[in-house]
């Protein structure tokens, strides 16, 4: 599983953006929940020298 990125909310939440879907950990990252239910995900492909 491939992090596409990663960011972290100021309440101290981590989401990660990955080719299986948004997910979030509330923990430092030792766990994480699927919250990509309902969201309109789309990949877009970059270019090998993007």
């Amino acid at each position: 599983l491939a992090i596409q990125s990663l960011t972290l909310s100021d309440a101290g939440e981590l989401y990660a953006g990955t080719s299986s879907g948004a997910f979030r950990s509330q923990d430092g990252g030792a766990h994480w929940t699927n919250i990509s239910q309902g969201l309109g995900i789309q990949l877009v492909p970059k270019g090998p020298y993007e």
